[in-house]
């Protein structure tokens, strides 16, 4: 058996009287069932799967193998198949076990509710009532149990509150064990053994209010109920804790008979009323559709039938004479009469045996009955039997107790002398512990008295080495609020100079770079100047040197060199041969040939910018054509800036 935790309870509301018929549910006790819906349980699913699993369960809590355990799958617990019901797993630990209980039944039956309608803890409180019913010598009755505990509801499904009132002493302490999140979802169905129906309902249902209805207990169980609350007054203030008492006991199983005899007598009515109307519908079939009627509709028939068959006749007889005409109505009459008396001998004889075959029935219902009466009979005998054996073996088992209660008692006795005894000497060693207790009392008291004085001074100066302190953290705040100032008014002083100076380096660095620029173009200019002066030095000296080597030459073989063939245009003397154009004057000209800067007189002629890329000045060009002039101008500017470019000399 699992033993439940009494730690951890829930503590639950208290009903009133008044709560009774509002409880449970307000639906009529007489709805039809398959009307009855169930939102909630519908929308969950048992999360419990596998038969090992299952039949591991159910031998955890001792089921016997007669009972069938199956997985539920998809379907919820509001609709469990036909003679099968919903278990949840955690009923079992509160108290639920198999066979049902006789008490248990009757409470489902009572409130017209299956057992997976029954949340854990309602299990506990049947389970107490039956076990204290047993501890108090008293049978479990319903109505006993009704005056202690409601039905009531908690959305789809119904637990028990206890009732709250002055008159009435609690029979318990109300707690019950918490259990885990989401038992409703751990739940499978279980099937009794063979064909035998369950002995409470199957189909979920709702009570009706004359169900939750406070009863009004007789004198036999108003006793019943006293002797309950003596038993729970024994356990004292505390009550008795629910979990504890159940977790002590061997919780309630009912016997493995699942028909009592009045489920069997109700089932034999049955199946005898079934009998009969079968026997009924059968001879319905076998009579005719439509009965004969009685002899006075007969003879009013026969009446009325005169005129048409007059008038039948007449159609076919027109010529026939109105005496033939009567004698053939007449005819006509007799035989309809015939067919009528015919007909009611008939409908009489099948009355009759219908009223034979009523009596048989009859007959046939109280034999089951008698038989039936005779069965209940026997099994009440062999439960009586069965009552006085065990009530034999109470009996015997009251006798035992009563021999070992009067031996207990005289150890009780003697346990009580001994007890007295004890209690005189602890009585004496108190009254001396007290005295002595007294006196380390008194001198611990004068300890207290000077320990504190001491403490009271200790503390004087305390408060006074703090107000100290007090005065030397505000002086010391002070200084730091002036220091801090000061050192503020330092920094942006410190800044302002920064800023100051940096601002004349900047000046200082344009002025220096400005000057440092001129500097720069000045020492260009110089450059160019001495590059002009070192060209032309050397153009003028290799001139010289060339008018001398000339006049050498002719000095030194007249009458082999030739003057005019030793012409160069370099010579200033030989220019005079230059022709088509007007002579320039003379200029300093950059020489292709030699590199070298001599004055001549040459004919000028002046490229356009877009010839030579870009505007010319300062030295002129001296070459034999405009195209080699630029030639020479787009390979040569490396050594000849373009602004110092002023002209071409062509030279022919």
């Amino acid at each position: 058996m699992a033993v439940l935790s009494s730690s951890s309870v829930e503590e639950l509301d208290m009903a009133t009287d008044g709560d009774s018929e509002t409880s449970a549910s307000s639906a009529d006790g007489n709805a039809d069932v398959a009307a009855l819906s169930w939102p909630e349980a519908e929308e969950i699913t048992s999360t419990l799967t596998g038969a090992k699993k299952l039949q591991a369960l159910c031998k955890e809590y001792n089921v016997p193998d007669v009972y069938t355990p199956y997985s539920a799958g998809e379907k919820p617990a509001c609709t469990a198949e036909d003679n099968a019901i919903s278990v949840y797993a955690d009923a079992f630990e509160a108290g639920m076990r198999f066979p049902l209980h006789q008490f248990y039944v009757e409470v489902l039956r009572h409130y017209g509710i299956a057992p997976s309608q029954l949340a854990p803890n309602a299990w506990s409180y049947m389970a107490f009532f039956v076990l204290i019913c047993a501890d108090a010598g008293v049978e479990p009755s319903l109505p006993v149990f009704q005056s202690f505990l409601v039905l009531t509801h908690n959305g789809e499904l119904y637990h028990f509150r206890p009732y709250s009132s002055n008159n009435q002493p609690p029979l318990f302490r109300t707690g019950t064990p918490v259990y885990r999140p989401g038992w409703k979802s751990r739940f499978f169905f279980l099937r009794p053994p063979g064909t035998m129906p369950w002995p409470c309902p199957v189909k979920w249902g709702k009570p009706s209010r004359a169900a939750i209805r406070k009863p009004t207990l007789t004198t036999s169980e108003r006793t019943a109920k006293q002797k309950l609350l003596d038993r729970a007054a024994a356990a004292g203030k505390e009550r008795i804790d629910v979990v504890s008492f159940i977790s002590e006991h061997t919780l309630p199983v009912g016997c493995h008979v699942f028909l009592t005899p009045q489920h069997h007598l109700k089932a034999v009515k049955e199946e005898a009323t079934a009998i009969a109307g079968t026997i009924k519908q059968s001879r319905k079939r076998k009579s005719p559709e439509s009965s004969t009627p009685p002899p006075q509709q007969s003879q009013s028939g026969v009446e009325t039938s005169t005129p048409l068959g007059s008038a039948h006749t007449g159609a076919e007889l027109p010529n026939i004479s109105g005496g033939e005409r009567s004698a053939a109505t007449q005819r006509l009459g007799d035989s309809m009469a015939g067919v009528f008396e015919q007909a009611k001998k008939i409908a009489m004889a099948e009355l009759a045996g219908k009223e034979q075959e009523l009596q048989e029935s009859k007959d046939e219902i109280a034999r089951l009955k008698q038989e039936l009466q005779i069965a209940l009979q026997e099994r009440e005998f062999q439960v009586s039997k069965d009552e006085v054996v065990q009530l034999k073996l109470e009996l015997q088992v009251a006798r035992e107790d009563r021999a070992a209660t009067e031996a207990h008692m005289k150890l009780l006795e003697k346990a009580n002398a001994s007890h007295s005894a004890d209690v005189v000497r602890l009585c004496k060693e108190l009254r001396m512990a007290k005295q002595a207790h007294m006196k380390q009392l008194e001198k611990a008291s004068e300890q207290h008295s000077a320990d504190v004085a001491r403490l009271s001074e200790e503390l004087r100066m305390a408060k006074e080495h703090m107000k100290q302190l007090e005065k030397a953290n505000a002086q010391h705040l002070a200084t730091v609020s002036r220091l801090s100032e000061e050192l503020r008014m330092a920094k942006e002083a410190h800044v302002k100079k920064l800023e100051m100076a940096k601002v004349e380096h900047e000046d200082k660095i344009s002025q220096l770079t400005g000057e440092l620029q001129l500097a720069s173009a000045k020492v260009q200019t110089v450059k160019l100047e001495c590059q002009r002066k070192i060209i032309s030095l050397k153009h003028s000296r290799y001139i010289e040197g060339l008018r001398d080597m000339r006049q050498l030459a002719i000095d030194t073989y007249p009458e082999v060199v030739n003057s005019w063939e030793l012409k160069h245009h370099l010579l200033p003397e030989d220019n005079d041969q230059l022709a088509d154009g007007p002579l320039g004057p003379s200029t300093h000209v950059y020489d292709e040939e030699f590199g070298l800067e001599q004055v001549v007189t040459s004919r000028r002629v002046r490229l356009e910018p877009g010839e030579i890329g870009g505007a010319v000045s300062g030295i002129t060009l001296f070459c034999k054509s405009k195209r080699r002039a630029v030639m020479l101008l787009s390979c040569r500017t490396g050594m000849i800036p373009e602004d110092e470019l002023r002209e071409v000399v062509l030279f022919r």
